[in-house]
């Protein structure tokens, strides 16, 4: 049997903690890091509207 197609289910993990999550990547480090935007449909960006997350593996797991 292959992999499922359609989504089983929605897990809503960081809701309201972060702001808008616009991008998640693994890095070479092992890490995963992700973009956030809170600019609300403001035309000029304030100071920590946009962030960048970084989150580290669990010590002795490898990537």
């Amino acid at each position: 049997m292959g992999r499922p197609t359609k989504v089983q289910r929605i897990e809503r993990w960081f809701e309201g903690r972060y702001g808008r999550l616009r991008d998640v990547l693994e890095g070479p480090d092992g890490a995963l890091y992700f973009l956030s935007s809170n600019r609300d449909g403001r035309s000029s960006p304030r100071r920590g509207d946009d962030k960048l997350y970084r989150i580290l593996p669990a010590q002795g797991l490898s990537p």
